[in-house]
């Protein structure tokens, strides 16, 4: 049997090594470390990493559309560059994890049928996540529109908060963009169509470069003009993949418009939610001890000195594998799979912990140097040299998280990991205010409850992957397609 863009991932083509060992090649796994299990590790990492890389450089890409944006704003002025900040980062990075987190289900149920070879089922999916999402995106445009007011009564000064509004308000076809590109991204995703949107995102980037610098460098417009060119690279990206996702060579998994996505899309919406609550309690639990930060003594070099430490950590999280092993996972599961399943786990937290391993090191390394990258004061230099190493054992650690996250996804536990973070991260991630105003820790009582708080969760994932009985996983991922495929 031939690779074709619509065979499962870890299909027994792919295991030609063991056939003469092994009678049954549909869901082998070596049990002892021999030649043949040497090869099935190197086999798997290399599907993880054809998968991670890719994605890895397309959140980078979309990423850096937000930094350009920010770069241009500062040339404006400061009352600008908060504004303009507070508009992609702030507001626009609560509705992108959002609608990160709500794609999330799609992942599932698409990878799972993409296992089963329930190929035509893909694009149905697809096709309900653009209804979900997109009303999703027409609920949060309130808080766009409202953005100003909001602001205010958050504490921010009226010059910064009117700006915000408005470039917000000029921002919202991209939170439309949001809806239609993580559709698109995972109905890819889930058949490893990866390296074409690499390319996609990519020339994407370098438009929005060539835009900015025409609109601003060379025209002279102002901030209209950057909100314009973000929504513009945002939207050239949607329909480059939706192009290809209709016209490119996907027959099986793309068969046009279907009347079946309106079958059972409660039990979709349902699986978005839970997906949704379980990105956004991750999100904002960052979010707020930055925030809490800002009442430490001596707050400004608390903020400095936090945010640069937080900015290096979610730098180099970017390019975690969670999303390679969702798609492994769901794989495996659809095609019925289950020893591979947790072989395929397995490889991706030994993939992450090297990498874990090696940033860390690269911390220790560099702990001198971070700060410098950002600011020349020394002050704030030495504080953040005191927290590399929270940094380093923070990336260390949470080099895992992501893909026991993975995992989840995978398997359609986004209700049960929406549990977890809210009494890891706000019944015990709390203990960071204990340390920082009660025992005097400062900024490094935020981080340590931070670690306390997010290895609680790895613990509790990671005793859950173990002890799940992964042949009843298979049999309800099997069970799971209502649509008629």
């Amino acid at each position: 049997m031939e690779n074709s863009p619509n065979t499962p991932l870890l299909v027994p083509s792919d295991l030609k090594g063991c056939q003469k060992q092994v009678a049954c090649l549909e869901d082998y796994v070596p049990t002892s470390f021999s030649r043949n299990l040497g090869r099935e590790i190197w086999k798997e990492s290399k599907k993880v990493l054809s998968l991670a890389a890719p994605v890895g450089f397309n959140r980078v890409a979309t990423y850096a559309f937000g930094v350009i944006t920010q770069s241009y704003a500062g040339k404006f002025g400061t009352v600008e560059l908060a504004a303009v900040s507070l508009a992609t980062s702030t507001i626009g990075g609560i509705s992108l994890g959002l609608m990160t987190g709500m794609s999330s289900a799609q992942q599932t149920v698409s990878g799972q049928a993409f296992g089963a070879k329930k190929f035509n089922l893909l694009g149905v999916y697809l096709q309900q996540a653009f209804i979900v999402m997109n009303g999703t995106a027409l609920l949060f445009s309130l808080v766009y529109l409202f953005a100003a007011p909001l602001l205010k009564v958050l504490g921010q000064s009226e010059q910064v908060a009117d700006l915000t509004g408005q470039f917000v308000l000029w921002s919202i076809p991209q939170l439309f963009a949001y809806a239609n590109y993580f559709p698109t991204q995972k109905f890819f995703q889930s058949q490893r169509k990866v390296m074409i949107q690499a390319v996609i995102c990519g020339s994407s980037l370098a438009c929005h470069v060539f835009l900015n610098w025409l609109l601003i460098t060379k025209l002279g417009f102002g901030l209209l003009a950057l909100a314009m060119a973000l929504n513009a690279s945002w939207w050239l990206v949607v329909i480059g993949q939706f192009t290809y996702a209709v016209f490119g060579p996907l027959p099986e998994t793309w068969t046009g418009f279907s009347v079946y996505i309106f079958h059972d899309v409660w039990s979709f919406i349902k699986l978005s939610a839970s997906s949704a609550v379980m990105a956004c309690v991750d999100l904002w639990y960052y979010r707020v001890l930055a925030l809490l930060t800002g009442n430490l003594k001596n707050p400004a070099i608390a903020v400095d000195s936090f945010s640069i430490c937080l900015s290096a950590y979610e730098g180099l999280m970017m390019l975690n594998s969670r999303a390679a092993t969702s798609v492994i996972i769901s794989n495996e599961l659809g095609a019925g799979r289950p020893k591979r399943t947790l072989f395929a786990a397995s490889i991706c937290v030994g993939i992450a912990l090297i990498f874990g391993t090696i940033f860390f090191t690269c911390i220790i390394i560099a702990r001198h140097d971070i700060a410098s990258i950002f600011t020349n004061n020394a002050t704030v230099g030495h504080m953040v040299y005191e927290l590399s190493i929270f940094l380093a054992f923070t990336l260390l650690i949470n080099s895992v998280q992501p893909i026991l996250a993975g995992v989840a996804v995978g398997a359609g536990w986004q209700a049960y990991v929406a549990k977890v973070n809210i009494v890891c991260y706000y019944f015990i991630g709390p203990i960071s205010a204990f340390l920082a105003f009660k025992c005097n820790l400062q900024v490094k009582g935020i981080w340590t409850g931070l670690l306390v708080g997010t290895s609680s969760q790895i613990l509790i994932l990671a005793f859950n992957t173990y002890r799940t009985d992964w042949d009843k996983e298979a049999s309800a991922a099997k069970n799971r397609f209502k649509v008629p495929g």
